[in-house]
């Protein structure tokens, strides 16, 4: 056989460049055409020899080997060209298992073993949670998130383990120059479940850390299972938890009335663990006389010592307690402040008990002069809830400190014994007097000590002894006084004759003369009649009424300014030598700034108005809501004179100062009036800051009235 000289490259060294892939593709091409090579010549040597050799003489398996090597070279090729040069190497060597001679693979797969060598790549691990260990072959072990790189090409498994959870594998493959990302790799926990269940159901119960978990917690507390003493979960039974970390737990159970139950139990993955307990019960009757005693139960400690305390309040008699722990409890029968009974009482599995009590009691009577006192005993209310003297109490045999109180007076206190076998009887005498105060005219304000009391004409039933002064209070009428000592069981009787005072007092609302009713008007520290001014008035004070819509107590319309300013100077004269306008005040029309302020929040809602329908005419005063300041149809019914003149130089100048016209500003013919009439609909024309410009001489407008203003001047 003749052997053909194959010349391998230099074996690399640590300090030469790494082999680009574009060198290591020129040794395999160079590779594949001399393995060709020898393969044709290998192949006509064979061939010269298999003539001598007789056709019918190859044994089928030789054949079926030849063809499987043939595949394996192909698909080899096929890998190669695809850059998996793991696949090819296999492919290789197993077509070197079939024929160790195979030319093709012994010169070819050495060159593969280099590239293999020198190729590498780059492995992206992440985890959830994070800081999972992460294990890539023999590339050693990170936490993740991981990155391997300088990474030899091949198939590597993943091993990835952290504590409380299970560890798993991953199988992946580097290439050349690339990155192998597997994504996120997420873990399980290390988790087994618990069955809570009791007798009876719906009982409390908590899920406490009580040791080391299964996977390495300390006792220490740290590690996935959590602290020691640590609460996991609480709830009431039955319950299965889900999910719960290996390791050690105690579950306890709380139910009323009974010693709290607990157990430990170890929780191993993927195991169900469980914790049951039946609470043994019995029942108790309890029956008293008379009824309505409050029950007070407590369980006895071990040893059968004797509990502090009287325990919680389960009831009040008859009572039939169910489902008691059975051994012994203390009994504390309590009714009002009589004295307690106690008893110890022994509780069965299965039995219910019955006890019965009883005190010796007297029914009492609480009587007093005068009636209505309250009576306490150790400062405890007796009677049912508001009943005062007379009243009917039972109460044991035995002494007692009552005492009775009484708005005004000094409280009486009586000490005595009460006879179990018979009724008794309990009297409070107070010490008092009486007040009668009557005043001509009555309606007077009595006060006492500032505080007013009542009107006259006044009585005062319960007067604790002591001195006393009164002080008598009436608008427009002078202030009284009477005073005098009140003694025990005596009435004393005032009667007080006021003098009249004409002069409205300032900051409260007042009656002229001729019925107008004059309201103060805080803002602007002067009097506003209430209504506008009626026909009737008018008539009375000014002798004529030139008004359209007929009615007394219609608003008079059809007047100019100058008759409403003629009516407020005569009503002023009017009264003032009645002596019954305050000093410096006058009867007047309203400055524009005045009627701002007094419309007030006056709606429109309420006003006459042809807004929702056409009206005929005017309205009797007060049928509207009146505004904040009492004072009714200040929008509305009639249009309003005011003492200002309206122009627009008057209106610009209004604007620059930024408050309403002042009525020394002259330049126009025209007068203002205000609030709108009966017989307007638009809501422009009704607005509160709309004003009509008028002639003052115009008298034929029946829709225009006034409302005068009683003010300082």
């Amino acid at each position: 056989m003749e052997e053909t000289k194959i010349t391998l490259p230099p074996p690399k060294r640590s300090n030469e460049p790494r082999h680009t892939a574009s060198s290591i593709w020129g040794w395999v091409v160079a590779a594949l055409l001399l393995g060709v090579l020898i393969g044709v010549l290998v192949g006509e040597r064979r061939h010269g020899e298999a003539e001598a050799v007789d056709a019918a003489a190859v044994v089928p398996a030789e054949l079926a080997v030849s063809q499987e090597v043939t595949q394996r070279l192909a698909q080899a090729r096929v890998e190669m060209a695809a850059g998996n040069w793991s696949e090819a190497r296999n492919l290789y060597l197993e077509v070197l298992a079939k024929d160790a001679d195979q030319v093709e693979a012994k010169t070819t797969l050495p060159l593969i073993e280099r590239h293999i060598e020198v190729a590498q790549g780059r492995v992206v691990v992440k985890t959830e949670p994070e800081g999972a260990s992460v294990k890539l072959g023999k590339q050693g072990s990170k936490k993740s998130p991981a990155v391997f790189a300088a990474v030899p090409i091949g198939s590597y498994v993943i091993e990835v383990s952290k504590e409380g959870y299970e560890k798993i594998e991953h199988q992946v493959r580097v290439r050349e120059n690339s990155t192998a990302d597997v994504g996120v790799l997420r873990l399980s926990a290390l988790a087994g479940s618990l069955s809570v269940s009791s007798e009876p159901k719906g009982v409390p119960y908590e899920l406490v850390i009580a040791g080391q978990g299964s996977e390495g917690q300390g006792a220490e507390g740290k590690g996935t299972l959590g602290k020691l003493g640590e609460v996991v979960q609480s709830g009431k039974t039955p319950v299965t938890l889900e999910k719960l970390p290996p390791g050690e737990y105690s579950v306890t159970l709380k139910m009323k009335g009974w010693p709290n139950f607990s157990e430990k139990v170890r929780i191993a993955n993927n195991r169900q663990a469980s914790v049951s307990h039946v609470f043994a019960q019995g029942g108790l009757q309890v029956i008293s006389d008379p009824s309505g005693a409050e029950v007070w139960l407590k369980e006895r400690s071990q040893g059968g010592a004797r509990p502090a305390g009287t325990g919680k309040l389960v009831g009040t008699t008859p009572l039939n307690i169910l489902g008691l722990a059975v051994g012994q409890h203390q009994l504390v029968i309590r009714y009002q402040d009589w004295p307690e009974i106690r008893r110890v009482v022994e509780i069965e599995q299965g039995k219910q008990r019955s006890l019965e009590f009883a005190w010796k009691r007297s029914l009492v009577s609480f009587v007093s002069d005068p009636p209505g006192a309250q009576v306490f005993l150790n400062n405890k209310r007796i009677g049912r809830s508001g009943e005062r003297t007379p009243l009917q109490w039972e109460l044991p045999q035995g002494e007692y400190r009552f005492v009775a109180r009484r708005d005004g007076l000094e409280d009486v206190v009586v000490v005595g014994d009460l006879n179990a076998e018979g009724a008794d009887k309990v009297d409070f005498g107070f010490e008092y007097g009486t007040v009668k105060i009557g005043s001509e005219p009555a309606g007077a304000t009595v006060v006492l000590n500032g505080v007013p009391m009542g009107r006259t004409p006044f009585s005062q039933n319960v007067v604790r002894p002591g001195y006393y002064e009164y002080q008598l209070r009436k608008g427009q009428y002078r202030s009284a006084s009477v005073s005098r000592e009140v003694e025990p069981g005596q009435s004393l009787d005032f009667n007080v004759s006021l003098k009249y005072d004409p002069t409205p007092a300032l900051n409260h609302d007042f009656t002229n003369s001729y019925g107008q009713k004059m309201q103060w008007v805080a803002p602007l520290k002067e009097w506003v009649a209430a209504h506008e001014v009626t026909q009737q008035l008018y008539q009375s004070l000014v002798g004529k009424n030139p008004s359209s819509f007929k009615g007394e107590n219609r608003p008079v319309e059809s007047v100019s300014w100058y008759d409403a300013k003629r009516f407020c100077e005569k009503l002023t004269i009017d009264e003032r030598s009645r002596g019954t306008l305050p000093k410096g005040f006058v009867y007047d029309l309203p400055t524009d700034r005045e009627w701002s302020v007094f419309v007030g929040g006056a709606r429109l809602e309420d006003a006459v108005t042809s807004r929702l329908g056409q009206l005929k005419g005017t309205a009797e005063v007060g049928t509207s809501q009146p505004n904040e300041y009492g004072l009714f149809d200040v929008r509305g019914n009639v249009w309003e004179w005011c003492d200002d003149w309206y122009s627009q130089t008057i209106l610009k100048r209004s604007r620059e100062v930024k408050s309403p016209s002042n009525p020394s500003w002259v330049g126009t013919e025209r007068k203002v009036l205000r609030g709108g009439s009966w017989s307007r609909s638009s809501g422009y024309d009704l607005a509160n800051g709309y004003r009509l410009a008028v002639r003052p001489s115009e008298t034929d407008r029946y829709d225009s009235g006034f409302r005068v203003v009683l003010k300082r001047k």
